[in-house]
């Protein structure tokens, strides 16, 4: 079919490429054939679209030439991407490298001297930095010894310098009994400063060694370089003590963190103006692109101003982004609410399956997909993914208890989904007294659940009237929908 349409298109014959013409010249059916009454071309285009971009994203994500079947039509784009004789991007393309800060993670030292130690002193720095390249946001830089006479001469801070490389991680490990006690330090070598120090214990009883150190390394390459790590609020506070009006990407990034970190709308509003402010700049930025189409899925969502509009622009910027970076954790984080609002499951679990073991575990990248499997009713999926981000953080954004409560709601657990929905945290989001009326009317306390309907109704006066469309903008289970309003009605609203 591809090589079918691709010829019809270069041989000039592009607007002859239709649903009926493919019928008949690839699948070779009858004269006869109904292309409004048969979804068979329909069907086949759409598992085209899906492999191509599962191509993209992996074999020929470096391809000069990249072929696109919009969605509604046959017609392909057919675009390239100059590229110099090495391979490279030359000046001028679309595609813009960022420069990242550099981290190298020095070899972990045996405090006791312990030779049964070696092998958990030298796996976990070497866990941990294949944990922090998972992160987008740096770039893991490997030191090596040289070796003079037999024996290693190291020079670590001069490599650093020589390489350019910001942040350097050191570690330690002593015993207490059953117990190892990893002391972990981060250095900013540009003043050699620390700026953050952690203890992780470690269990020697526990059962598998490297699955227990592969989960100790995740958990401090988050708690160093997640998206509310040490490493990240040090630039932050850089960035504001220097250049708070700064719209370069890394810059925005960094916004975009804090933005989630705070939920402040004020903070919220500026993020949103420096986003697009920046676009007039980069417009070929894929991050730049995910952020945009970010916000305008939040505006349509909530069921903000301008909502109707939203949608357009939500999946215009996000398909852009993608175009243009089909592999940043970013970028694929952001795409996946559009898949699901969109209502794409079987491209969401294609992403989810193929890039879910390369995302850190980190609550707005592995949390994305978590809340995306959940809202999709992948239940099982999500929320193990969910409790690897709540294991492995020590700031998680609370909203994410929504899924949790939903969960326990939906397995007429109301009890506990209460006590999660009381944990539940969004600023002028509805969500929050919605989970806790219909939790509170669950149990039976009617006082509860009338303060919450009347929190719900100060943030959405309309919500007697549009509730219905709120809740099925995000809740496609039929079901469930049903099974939350019945809630809603015993709380003492009732929705038309």
């Amino acid at each position: 079919m591809l090589s079918y349409i691709v010829t019809e298109f270069l041989e000039g014959r592009g607007e002859l490429i239709k649903g009926y013409s493919i019928a008949t010249d690839v699948f070779g059916k009858d004269d006869d054939f109904d292309p409004d009454q048969n979804s068979l071309v329909r069907i086949h285009a759409g598992r085209l679209r899906r492999q191509l971009r599962l191509y993209y994203l992996d074999t020929g994500k470096d391809d000069a030439i990249t072929i696109v079947i919009p969605k509604g039509r046959y017609v392909p784009l057919i675009s390239s991407t100059p590229r110099e004789k090495n391979g490279r991007v030359p000046q001028g393309s679309k595609r813009t490298t960022v420069k990242r800060p550099k981290i190298a993670v020095l070899p972990f030292k045996n405090v006791l001297e312990k030779t049964e130690y070696d092998h958990i002193v030298t796996g976990l720095a070497l866990e941990l930095s294949e944990a922090l390249s998972k992160f987008d946001d740096f770039s893991v830089i490997g030191l090596n010894p040289e070796i003079s006479n037999g024996q290693p001469d190291i020079d670590y801070a001069g490599q650093a310098h020589e390489k350019d490389i910001r942040y350097l991680i050191e570690g330690s490990i002593e015993q207490f009994d059953d117990l190892l006690l990893i002391r972990t330090r981060v250095i900013d070598i540009r003043d050699n400063t620390q700026i953050a120090s952690d203890k992780f214990r470690f269990d020697l009883e526990k059962g598998n060694l490297f699955n227990e150190l592969e989960k100790l390394a995740h958990k401090i390459a988050s708690y160093i370089g997640g998206e509310f790590g040490h490493i990240n609020l040090q630039r932050f506070r850089g960035l504001q003590n220097q250049n708070p009006s700064s719209s370069l990407e890394q810059d925005l990034i960094l916004k975009y963190y804090h933005t989630a970190y705070v939920l402040k709308e004020e903070v919220a509003l500026d993020f949103h103006r420096s986003v697009f402010e920046a676009l007039e700049k980069e417009p070929d930025s894929a991050i730049l692109n995910a952020f945009a189409g970010d916000i305008y899925g939040r505006i349509y969502t909530l069921d903000l101003t301008g909502a109707e509009a939203a949608l357009e622009k939500f999946e215009y910027y996000l398909e852009k982004a993608y175009s243009l970076d089909p592999t940043h954790h970013r970028v694929l984080c952001s795409l996946v609410m559009k898949l699901f609002v969109f209502d794409e499951k079987e491209r969401f679990m294609q992403i989810l399956e193929k890039y879910k073991g390369t995302f850190p575990k980190s609550p707005l990248k592995l949390g994305a997909l978590a809340l995306v499997a959940c809202l999709f009713s992948e239940w099982k999926v999500g929320l193990a993914l969910l409790d690897e981000v709540f294991e492995n953080n020590v700031n998680v954004p609370e909203y994410f208890y929504g899924l949790r409560s939903s969960y326990l709601y939906k397995q007429r657990d109301y009890e506990q989904a209460l006590v999660e929905a009381k944990k539940y945290y969004m600023p002028g989001v509805y969500w929050g007294p919605f989970y806790r009326a219909i939790c509170y009317a669950q149990i039976g306390n009617k006082s509860g659940a009338k303060k919450e309907i009347g929190e719900l109704l100060a943030i959405r006066p309309d919500f007697e009237t549009r509730g219905r469309y709120l809740l099925g903008i995000m809740i496609k289970d039929a079901t469930m929908l049903k099974h939350m309003i019945e809630g809603l009605q015993k709380a003492g609203l009732t929705l038309v």
